[in-house]
């Protein structure tokens, strides 16, 4: 309880803060401006291409086209429908936006630590040291940065992870959840995209070790296991793609058509 109420407290104290630590909020609105106002793709074109833009001032990225992926989009285009022309309201959504970003993260933290096994002491200390670290708050309560929304995604991932390595990690039915919680978290962020390819290997790892023996030689694993290995990985790849055609469809699509 103590770690709820001290996370909640500065989280509010630092979203009534009359500070910005940097200008990503208005980056942020101005994608969704031109989403949105202007019925433009970000994709293509800037917020630096609408000179009356009143987010252009304060975005030092209003040049260039979106470097963030269509999760993060989709995101921006809810924050103009909720704020319009307020340059406030974009501040209030985003780091509203963040603090409940980070609230969930706190929740996920400890739920992994509790499926992991780890005594009680380890899950509070461990959710402690997540929950009121300075620049996980700052980046979420006062920032409102775009890196609390992606780590809510890869926490999701190793969460689903975890309950799969407990009911057979190599099972379609079990690695489908974490490799579209990977993909959703590289779809907010593209830096995100190592850790998809990381978890694949990882399956293909699982599916050419046996069940309950210790793991073989390289050589006799390849030999005996690598048909299940490589449907698995193929498996995989091919959710993780149609993860990124459902987001990046609409972006592509009505821009190869107007």
């Amino acid at each position: 309880l103590l770690i709820w109420v001290g996370a909640a407290v500065a989280g509010l104290l630092m979203l009534f803060s009359p500070s910005l630590l940097s200008h990503d909020i208005f980056v942020y609105a101005g994608y969704g401006r031109v989403m949105i106002t202007y019925h433009a793709n970000p994709y293509f074109v800037p917020p630096s291409a609408f000179p009356h833009e009143f987010t252009n001032p304060f975005n030092d990225w209003s040049h260039y086209t979106s470097a963030y992926g269509p999760v993060w989009l989709v995101i921006c285009a809810l924050s103009e429908l909720f704020s319009g022309a307020h340059p406030l309201r974009y501040i209030i959504f985003f780091r509203v936006l963040g603090i409940a970003a980070h609230l969930v993260n706190i929740l996920l933290v400890a739920t992994i630590l509790r499926k992991r096994g780890r005594s009680p002491r380890t899950v509070i200390l461990g959710t402690q040291l997540y929950a009121w670290n300075p620049l996980a708050l700052l980046e979420s309560s006062q920032s409102g940065h775009i890196d609390i929304f992606m780590i809510t995604f890869i926490l999701l991932g190793i969460l689903f992870a975890v309950r799969a390595e407990k009911r057979g990690f190599a099972d379609l039915r079990n690695y489908v959840l974490p490799i579209v919680a990977f993909s959703l978290a590289a779809l907010v962020k593209y830096t995100v995209a190592p850790l998809v390819v990381l978890f694949i290997i990882t399956l293909a790892f699982y599916t050419l070790r046996p069940t309950g023996s210790t793991l073989p030689r390289l050589r006799e694993s390849l030999t005996l296991r690598w048909k299940p290995a490589l449907v698995t990985v193929l498996a995989a790849s091919v959710i993780s793609g149609i993860v990124v055609l459902i987001f990046y469809g609409p972006f592509f699509i009505g821009h190869s058509r107007h």
